[in-house]
């Protein structure tokens, strides 16, 4: 069985890898979404820092209220 995570996020890109890692497995994949109106310094750590990770990727970002799907229903989640 495969596992799809859905990742909101908009800072503490520590914390952020920290839960993949520990989440990480081969059946498993990310898809984290990074607030569009987060700090640009938060975002490119948060995107740099997954490089190594073959199974994250990143979707489009949306604004989107807080607790919202809103851009999760923007692209067909």
């Amino acid at each position: 069985m495969r596992i799809a995570y859905i990742i909101l996020a908009h800072k503490y890109p520590e914390q952020l890898k920290r839960l993949v890692s520990q989440l990480n497995r081969d059946d498993v994949c990310f898809f984290i979404h990074i607030y569009k109106k987060a700090d640009s310094q938060i975002y490119a750590q948060i995107f740099t820092q997954f490089d190594e990770f073959t199974n994250v990727f990143f979707i489009k970002r949306y604004n989107s209220g807080w607790g919202s799907f809103d851009a999760f229903r923007k692209i067909g989640f």
